[in-house]
């Protein structure tokens, strides 16, 4: 019995990055997430699309979810075009200060839906420049609905909204 295979929304969500081998030079990726099914599930998705279209992922890394320091899978990179993040919440943020001290400048990052929200840019530098993700969602976004939901949100609840958030309005 062959069992069809599902994948998570948030996977699904980055299947748009997956298909630049057709449409850029980035060829050779690497992966890292959290280790956890969410992590696990969104580079399994990415994965399956990006080699589908001609993309090789080179190298897959899953620290564990409460790592202190992501300073030793920075060192374990290896030589890619592009990196695929597939974090949720302040781990994507904790391991891009840790890469941009070695490695962004060689590297465009890609990033999962939730590898950079509106909560993790709010703390973050120059790391978050030049940073793709897959987030549908943005409190900047210029929209009408979003010009008297954002402001209103903010007067509210003094921080901006999220994805998630402007889901449940």
């Amino acid at each position: 019995m062959v069992r069809p295979r599902h994948l998570h929304f948030f996977a699904v969500r980055a299947l748009r990055w997956a298909n630049m081998p057709r449409k850029s030079s980035y060829i050779k990726k690497f992966t890292i997430a959290g280790d956890i099914a969410y992590g696990q599930e969104m580079c399994a998705g990415f994965q399956r699309v990006f080699e589908d279209n001609g993309g090789q992922i080179i190298q897959k890394l899953f620290p564990p979810l409460t790592v202190p320091d992501y300073g030793s899978y920075v060192g374990q990179l290896k030589s890619a075009d592009a990196i695929f993040l597939g974090f949720a919440g302040s781990n994507g943020f904790r391991f891009l200060r840790q890469f941009v001290d070695g490695q962004k400048d060689k590297l465009q990052v890609i990033g999962g839906m939730t590898a950079l929200d509106e909560a993790v840019l709010r703390n973050m530098g120059d790391e978050a420049l030049n940073i793709v993700t897959t987030c549908w969602y943005s409190a900047e976004l210029d929209a009408k609905p979003n010009q008297t939901f954002a402001p209103a949100f903010r007067k509210e609840f003094s921080y901006d909204p999220d994805f998630t958030r402007r889901a449940r309005m």
